[in-house]
């Protein structure tokens, strides 16, 4: 009777010694944005919606090789990105300065330099500041 116990409390240490070690796998799953393309969601808790006068239906941001592209509505916008894990530092930006008619105080400008970190769960990526305060979202494309 006592080695069925202790083979069963052994079992089940086991085994649970075994699920948290996925969870933790599939949690710190470790992301590479280089070479991937996103849709905005949202800046902060503005949703964003197509402004009348924006050149195209989406904004987009795209990360190359040491770069990243992306737009507010009008204006192209870029510049260069260090990614460590989920760190990130997003600098060198620059930017047309196109003026757009009716809506240049409704444009999406989305603060990349206070970006320090993100995360992406269920095809969507969120830039996060310092204060893990989400910045801009983005769905995968």
């Amino acid at each position: 009777m006592k080695k069925t116990i202790l083979l069963l409390a052994f079992m089940m240490s086991l085994i649970s010694l075994t699920s948290c070690k996925m969870i933790k796998s599939e949690t710190k799953q470790d992301v590479v944005l280089t070479g991937t393309e996103w849709v905005l969601v949202s800046i902060g808790d503005r949703k964003f919606e197509k402004l009348e006068g924006m050149r195209a239906e989406t904004i987009g941001l795209s990360f190359l090789e040491d770069s990243f592209g992306s737009s507010d509505g009008c204006n192209g916008l870029g510049g260069t990105f260090k990614q460590d894990g989920h760190n990130i530092e997003m600098t060198n930006i620059r930017s047309t300065r196109m003026y757009c008619k009716d809506i240049m105080d409704k444009l999406y400008n989305i603060p990349f330099m206070s970006v320090t970190s993100f995360e992406v769960k269920n095809n969507e990526l969120k830039l996060l500041d310092a204060s893990k305060k989400v910045v801009a979202t983005f769905k995968k494309k």
